[in-house]
């Protein structure tokens, strides 16, 4: 071995304790600091219960309230404790309300705190299982019922009570909306022509003499006839789907499927008529 190799094994040789005491250094240091945090809260705590025993109760409140302001660093274990000496505290000032809710916040994160009676005074222990009493109240009760969505239902039907279409678009479902308002309008549009031509097409039936007119004529009215009460049952049919689904459906629906319509007012003429139902 040279002289070099002797220097960098001496060096290896070296540096692996070195390596040792500063990783023990760093794990002595985060020890010592864990452990300096846990004593502060301790104390903490311990000066929050001398103050209230030595009869200190404003001393003692505005203590746990500084502590509780950095919550987050704080055990659950010694907030709690904070919470039930602060109860402690306001009941001794006469301020069972606030006490009630300190008691509250302690019951939060314990659910099964509770006071020795051969400890405790009686006044104490009212005012806790009052905040006890609040507290499965509060647990057992039902959330307030949201009557906004059957509201915006009922105002959707009237909607569509008036006039199809109407409905969803106040529901903002502008595709569904319009597709049944325009279908509507063309379906009363066609009732209207066909019934117009129905009346012309049977008293020129009526009128015709000649008798190789009268089945050419007697066809026409037959078709109008059919046109016209083939577009009044269409209309009737896009009136109470608007309706039903202004009642039933959800306001977004993510259904793609859609029902066609198809209208023949006269041999020469078809409407073909495609309502989506989603939106």
């Amino acid at each position: 071995m040279d002289k070099h190799d002797y220097k960098m094994c001496l060096i290896h040789i070296i540096r692996l304790p070195l390596f040792s005491i500063i990783g023990i250094a760093v794990f002595y240091l985060f020890i010592v600091s864990s452990a300096d945090a846990q004593n502060s809260e301790s104390e903490i705590i311990q000066s929050v219960i001398s103050l209230y025993a030595e009869g200190k109760f404003k001393d003692a409140e505005i203590t746990a309230l500084r502590a509780l302001q950095n919550d987050e660093v704080l055990a659950k274990i010694d907030r709690a404790e904070l919470y039930r000496i602060l109860g402690f505290a306001y009941v001794a000032q006469g301020e069972n309300e606030k006490a009630k809710r300190q008691f509250i916040s302690w019951l939060e994160i314990d659910s099964l705190a509770n006071l020795n009676p051969l400890y405790i005074s009686p006044k104490i222990r009212n005012v806790f299982n009052q905040a006890h009493e609040e507290y499965i109240l509060k647990k057992t009760e039902s959330p307030p019922l949201d009557y906004s969505g059957m509201q915006r239902q009922l105002n959707a039907v009237k909607r569509s009570l008036f006039f199809p279409g109407l409905g969803q678009l106040y529901r903002g479902q502008q595709v569904k909306g319009y597709t049944l308002l325009v279908s509507e309008i063309a379906l009363l549009g066609t009732f209207a022509y066909c019934q117009v031509n129905y009346n012309n097409a049977r008293d020129r039936y009526l009128a015709e003499r000649d008798p190789t007119q009268m089945q050419e004529l007697y066809d026409e009215y037959n078709a109008y006839n059919y046109g016209r009460i083939a577009s009044a049952a269409a209309a009737v049919g896009v009136y109470l789907y608007s309706l039903f689904d202004a009642l039933y459906a959800s306001d977004k629906s993510d259904q793609d499927d859609s029902f066609t319509i198809s209208v023949s007012p006269a041999p020469r003429y078809f409407v073909t008529l495609t309502i989506p139902l989603g939106n």
